[in-house]
């Protein structure tokens, strides 16, 4: 039973690490597929290319961002409604949950961070860490971003440190993750310079309808289980 059991935890292991790393490549093509799509645009504005790079740069990272979150939410609410395998498929799951929040957190830093260099911008140290200060492009999107981005880290952060504050703490910061996604998607139409692009309109409009979708199912399947508990609980009725 010993060897069964170290058999079967080497397995999910290398699993998980296959999964890791295919994630890892995944992101490194979509971020080279952004960049090649990029480069025309680069090569069209010449001399102004320069000025601009620091800008698709921060775009192209910010857009990555966008997808790790997407996924983490998914998987956030295919876990919370038990629509994932039990046992393996479930910690497979919550293992992939927290490593593309991570990422995304990571790509989201970068998408700042690189805009410190950009000419167009111009933004400064304090107007980077400090919501609602830039007030040269987009202030109210791109303070949204900044405070979705301190959820964000709170959210990351209490996965680590969940038993030390309780589950029922865990739980009531893990319901800020909608208004990170629902914040996060109003700076990507609002502050992006591509969002007229049939490839990001593809993009907004299947992340936002499969959240509403997987929210809808989550509550719903909420309210039938409370309400077979409440049948369940009640004397000599009938359970059907």
């Amino acid at each position: 039973m010993k060897e069964i059991s170290w058999s079967n935890q080497f397995e999910e292991r290398l699993f998980k690490r296959i999964l890791r790393t295919g994630l890892i490549l995944a992101g490194g093509m979509l971020a080279f597929f952004l960049g090649a799509l990029m480069l025309p645009a680069l090569a069209q504005s010449g001399a102004a290319a320069d000025t601009h790079t620091f800008w698709y740069l921060s775009r192209a990272s910010g857009i990555i961002a966008f997808v790790f979150l997407w996924v983490s939410m998914v998987l956030g609410l295919l876990m919370s409604t038990r629509s994932l395998p039990k046992g393996r498929g479930f910690a497979i799951g919550n293992d992939l949950h927290q490593f593309v929040s991570l990422y995304g957190l990571f790509f989201t830093l970068f998408h700042g961070v690189i805009l410190l260099w950009d000419p167009y911008i111009n933004m400064t140290p304090l107007q980077l860490v400090v919501p609602f200060t830039v007030f040269n492009y987009q202030p109210l999107s791109v303070g949204a971003g900044q405070i979705s981005l301190y959820l964000w880290i709170a959210l990351v952060f209490s996965s680590y440190v969940r038993k030390s504050i309780g589950r029922a703490t865990w739980r009531v910061l893990h319901y800020l993750s909608f208004g990170v996604f629902w914040m996060v998607l109003l700076h990507g139409i609002s502050a992006g310079s591509d969002t007229g692009t049939a490839g990001m309109q593809i993009l907004y409009w299947s992340s936002a309808a499969s959240i509403v979708f997987l929210t809808t199912y989550r509550i719903l399947s909420a309210i039938f289980l409370r309400n077979g508990n409440e049948k369940a609980a009640l004397p000599g009725q009938d359970i059907e």
